[in-house]
């Protein structure tokens, strides 16, 4: 059996708010390494390499980092849906 009781660590107040995870950006560091030796050439080849399902998911992955996302709201006031962009445009239906 280990120094410590179940469910308690040395550290009982955890890691201090705002403490970066080590490993998560170790991970970080690796990646934009990748992809930072990484074409745009090459990602387009990669890109036609796939089957068009496939690469219409690749496609739409990716968006998702560059253009905002709609929130769906639901009133229970009102029978409307209101989506919000992040850019502050609504449409109301």
């Amino acid at each position: 059996m280990g120094q410590f009781k179940k469910g308690q660590s040395g550290n009982p107040n955890g890691r201090p708010k705002g403490t970066p995870n080590k490993v998560t950006g170790d991970i970080k560091q690796v990646l934009t390494d990748v992809l930072n030796g990484i074409s745009a050439e090459q990602i387009i080849k990669d890109l036609n390499s796939l089957k068009p399902f496939e690469r219409l998911k690749m496609i739409d992955s990716l968006a998702s980092y560059v253009i905002p996302r709609a929130k769906e709201e639901v009133s229970t006031d009102t029978p409307t849906i209101k989506v919000v962009y992040t850019d502050d445009r609504t449409n109301v239906s």
